[in-house]
């Protein structure tokens, strides 16, 4: 996997911040790269990952707005130190600090992220026929399989 221009400031900012507060926790690293993310390719992808200033990056983090302040909020796919179990996690501002959430827990296969620009978003409530509309306030987590389904954290 080829890093971009872009990948410089989050792994700047897990160096910084992320790493000091979820300690058992590291960012995928080359031995990680299997199935989706050995195959994923920034250039050939037909969903590349872009964060919130649409620059494209790798999938393992993004940023946004993803709560009320005007401070910029992170994402991260990380990996337990110990038994590579993988987690989603958003990095929101705080008052002046940041407060970690985790999205999601328990998750094998190598899933993406990306930013949702604010916007309506038209889904299916589980009875297949009831189309819904989600109006989006803010920027929102996208965690997708490639190729595949993709939720939307708001």
């Amino acid at each position: 996997m080829c890093l971009q221009p872009a990948d410089t400031a989050y792994l700047d900012f897990f160096e910084r911040t992320v790493s000091r507060m979820l300690t058992g926790y590291r960012l995928p690293g080359a031995s990680d790269f299997k199935h989706a993310w050995k195959q994923y390719n920034i250039h050939q992808a037909p969903y590349q990952t872009q964060d919130h200033d649409g620059r494209t990056k790798a999938p393992f983090w993004t940023s946004g707005f993803f709560n009320a302040d005007k401070d910029l909020d992170y994402a991260y796919i990380l990996l337990d130190k110990w038994n590579g179990k993988k987690i989603l996690v958003a990095i929101l501002s705080d008052q002046g600090a940041y407060r970690t959430v985790t999205l999601d827990d328990d998750f094998d296969d190598e899933m993406g992220l990306a930013t949702q620009p604010p916007e309506e978003l038209s889904y299916f409530t589980t009875d297949m026929d009831k189309r819904q509309t989600l109006h989006m306030r803010r920027e929102g987590i996208v965690f997708l399989m490639f190729e595949s389904a993709a939720s939307v954290f708001v």
